[in-house]
């Protein structure tokens, strides 16, 4: 079984909602795993599962990930010679 985690930014860090487990938190996205799995932990579930992190961190911000993502694909499709 693979989790499903949506990382929420917030202000104080990251809200990590585990699909059908609940939830924890970490003040930098690079304890995100770590937390999930010691949360899986604690439920007796297993901490060594696959874990799929989907990040929500603001409309706005969102918005120009999508963009620059479009235009590192275009970038990769015709690179500059």
């Amino acid at each position: 079984m693979t989790y499903e985690v949506v990382a929420k930014r917030w202000e104080h860090g990251w809200e990590l909602h585990i699909d059908g487990v609940g939830v924890t938190q970490c003040e930098a996205i690079k304890d995100a795993e770590a937390m999930v799995r010691d949360y899986l932990d604690l439920e007796g579930l297993n901490r060594d599962a696959p874990i799929r992190f989907h990040y929500q961190i603001d409309d706005e911000l969102d918005s120009e990930i999508v963009e620059i993502r479009q235009a590192v694909e275009q970038v990769a499709r015709h690179p500059i010679r």
